[in-house]
């Protein structure tokens, strides 16, 4: 009787890899308020590699939030460039709808302790995306 052992799906690498990378980032965020964008290469290569984007209108939305994004970032130093550097990791990693909507719960739990505490005036980003992103990939 052999013994078989679970194999492990290619395209499951890099979303493996991705979430230790915003695990990672998201300690360094939260305790430095920077993120290191050169650990976001290697799963973004890898899964620009196996899953090539669908250029299609989900994906030209999520192009232009992310350019949107950057020019906010870039001039009104209101939201960090290390945030759209994960977000165009994630576009990298799954559909636009996953992370569309990673970006929405994200969103929301940023918004939700702002409003619970009145007093703070920054706030690392990088772990609601990280929730956001983890949560999407797991339920759906």
């Amino acid at each position: 009787m052999a013994v078989t052992l679970p194999t492990v799906s290619l395209s499951l690498v890099p979303l493996l890899l991705g979430y230790g990378v915003l695990l990672f980032n998201s300690l360094t965020d939260y305790l430095t308020f920077s993120v290191y964008p050169l650990t976001l290469v290697l799963p973004a290569s890898i899964g620009l590699w196996l899953q090539p984007p669908q250029l299609n209108g989900p994906f030209y939305l999520l192009l232009g939030l992310l350019l949107s994004l950057y020019l906010l970032a870039k001039f009104t130093h209101k939201f960090g460039l290390g945030d759209v550097d994960i977000l165009i990791m994630l576009t990298l990693l799954a559909t636009p709808a996953v992370v569309l909507t990673s970006l929405t719960m994200a969103a929301f739990g940023a918004l939700l302790i702002l409003l619970l505490d009145r007093q703070r005036t920054h706030l690392p980003f990088v772990p609601f995306l990280t929730w956001g992103f983890i949560l999407c990939t797991q339920l759906v």
